[in-house]
């Protein structure tokens, strides 16, 4: 990995003759120009390391629909640069991309950017700068030091009117906290976690797990607490809530606990967070009501541990296993009575362990993502116990047997019979 350049290593763009933009191969590498306000070319992919750097004339750029990555410095100390446009086809922005953009105050990240260097603006530059985020957290690929100087950040930003538009809290100092001292506030509790950053990890709060208190319909864990993430369901942190129905948790959470939700009787519905990749032992052992639950989400192709007993005698009727990266382990989805049918591919069987359906005695369809050719026999005898398996045709076939395919909803995808 190349080192990040500091001011003193920077050296203002070349000027070359021809075009006031140097374009090779789709890259941005320089610009001769000098204008005050700028629109990058349509056909440009990426904008270059150093391409405006120590450009002083710069006040607003533009960049279009196609860039996908603005490297290294490339607006490194352009000073009274203070608007810029960013397209929804980016993804990446390299280390230190804005530093020394001083007269910068605000710039909107889109949602499409998986990956952001280290001091993306700098370590103590653009002091009034406010950064408003169109995700609700920070992707996996996002450097844990983007914004090394902790300046405002608005989360989800457009996701509401802008009149209705929460503000990032300023955070407090991180010395006023130490690690495992917990804060009470209305139905949770959150526990500071100091390891590399401060985080939080929450917890329904003992007044309402002793029902002192009653919980509303739609009960929504906050992203933030006290300007800080809330990364974590505590263990046993909603265990044997019996109110619980529904349940709304942010995307800045990476992980449950054992036993999160264990018994919670009456839970109906629950997101699991885009970026979790582990549903731990027991976390939803016994919670009869849940029905259905949404394997689905964007970080959880990188891969999805759910471990022992993780949904053991809930009340799930089906379950859709077949997006990339899944794992499951023993007794999964063990004594799921009410579990009618799976979805499931190749890729994951072997993957999955053979008591995953262990005593689903309603199982009687598996849905295989394959062919009648790409089908192990021996897994009829040793994870569905005589099941019925059906075999994926996009069409309708012209032969006999039993085949499904994808039927478009309301809810999403499901799986329909031929």
């Amino acid at each position: 990995m190349a080192n990040i350049k500091t001011e003193s290593e920077l050296q203002p763009a070349e000027q070359t003759s021809g075009s006031e933009f140097g374009v090779e191969n789709g890259v941005l590498k320089v610009y001769n120009g000098t204008a005050t306000e700028v629109t990058i070319p349509s056909g440009v992919k990426v904008i270059g390391g150093n391409a405006f750097a120590y450009y002083g004339g710069l006040e607003k750029v533009t960049v279009p629909e196609g860039v996908t990555e603005i490297s290294r410095c490339a607006f490194g100390y352009c000073h009274n640069l203070r608007t810029v446009n960013l397209p929804e086809t980016l993804t990446n922005i390299e280390a230190e991309a804005f530093s020394g953009c001083d007269g910068l105050a605000e710039i909107v990240i889109p949602a499409s950017v998986a990956k952001m260097g280290k001091r993306v603006f700098g370590k103590n530059d653009c002091p009034n700068l406010k950064i408003k985020c169109r995700a609700a957290a920070a992707a996996p690929g996002w450097n844990r030091d983007w914004n090394e100087s902790n300046r405002p950040v608005v989360w989800a930003y457009g996701s509401q009117p802008q009149k209705d538009q929460p503000e990032a809290p300023m955070r407090q100092p991180e010395s006023d906290f130490n690690n495992g001292q917990q804060f009470e506030d209305g139905p949770f509790t959150f526990t500071a976690i100091k390891k590399l950053d401060l985080t939080f990890a929450v917890e329904l709060s003992k007044s309402y797990k002793k029902r002192s208190a009653a919980l509303p319909a739609t009960l929504t864990v906050p992203q933030t607490f006290r300007g800080y993430p809330v990364t974590e369901v505590a263990e046993s942190g909603f265990e044997g809530c019996s109110d619980l129905v529904n349940l709304v948790l942010p995307d800045s959470i990476r992980g449950f606990c054992i036993v999160a939700f264990r018994n919670c009787k009456c839970l109906n519905k629950v997101n699991l967070p885009q970026y979790l990749c582990h549903i731990p032992k027991f976390c939803f052992k016994d919670c009869l009501s849940l029905h259905q639950m949404d394997f689905s989400g964007e970080g959880m192709g990188m891969g999805l541990d759910i471990d022992v007993g993780a949904f053991e005698g809930s009340g799930l009727e089906s379950v859709d296993l077949s997006y990339p990266g899944m794992s499951i382990a023993k007794e999964a989805f063990a004594k799921c009575k009410n579990l009618k049918y799976v979805v499931i591919d190749s890729q994951r069987l072997a993957q999955t362990d053979k008591t995953a359906f262990a005593g689903c005695k309603q199982l009687n369809r598996v849905y295989f993502c394959g062919t009648a050719a790409e089908w192990n026999p021996e897994y009829s005898k040793t994870h569905f116990h005589g099941a019925d398996i059906y075999f994926y045709s996009q069409d309708k076939p012209s032969s006999g047997g039993r085949y499904w395919h994808w039927q478009q909803g309301k809810g999403g995808r499901t799986p329909a019979e031929w």
